[in-house]
């Protein structure tokens, strides 16, 4: 590749490499790495001096230390608190619950006025409620169409046509309503496999 046609292509490159700047290795620096990298090179330049150190007899008295200590802070358990304590908890366990009990006279009372406001309640929603019917034929045809739709109802067309016996098919002509373009669209948009009646 030319110079010109480097510049051309990647001119960001190009002015990178006019630069006498970057990063560069001492000759012969990958070969010998092995021969220079030396364990006891980069020991040396840490701190020989061991800067952790514990006293003398510090792991034997250790555990004398934490124990003085707990008791000076007044952190410990009476004595015989673990000998008493089983029957401490058994003794709380078994002690009788505080019931009061409802005077007779209030039970009595309180039920009565449940009773009396139940059967007022009863009375008043039968008064307020609509004394009309309510029969098939006072339903909108969209309210049934929503019900069967939502499988509320199921609805076979056998049951369809034991409801219209009286109807003579021949009596309607379906051809003028529509046309071979809205039976040809009908026909790409619909499962054909839910038309198959099956019983």
């Amino acid at each position: 590749m030319k110079k010109k046609e480097f510049k051309n292509i990647a001119p960001v490159l190009y002015e990178l490499k006019s630069l006498d700047k970057g990063f560069s290795t001492p000759v012969d620096y990958i070969n010998s790495f092995d021969s220079n990298f030396n364990e006891t090179k980069i020991l040396a330049r840490f701190n020989k001096t061991n800067s952790f150190n514990t006293p003398s007899s510090y792991f034997t008295t250790i555990e004398d230390t934490v124990i003085d200590r707990i008791d000076q802070e007044n952190n410990s358990v009476p004595n015989g608190y673990f000998d008493t304590l089983e029957s401490n908890v058994f003794e709380k366990l078994n002690k009788e619950p505080k019931v009061i009990e409802l005077n007779t006279s209030k039970r009595k009372w309180i039920a009565s006025v449940a009773i009396a406001a139940s059967l007022a309640l009863l009375f008043t929603l039968q008064i307020f409620t609509s004394s009309s019917n309510l029969d098939f034929s006072s339903l909108s045809s969209t309210e049934i169409e929503n019900w069967i739709s939502e499988g509320e109802m199921e609805v076979n067309s056998y049951e369809v046509a034991t409801l219209y016996e009286d109807l003579n098919p021949d009596n309607y002509d379906i051809y003028d309503s529509y046309n071979e373009d809205d039976l040809l669209d009908y026909l790409d948009n619909v499962n054909i496999e839910s038309l198959i009646l099956t019983d």
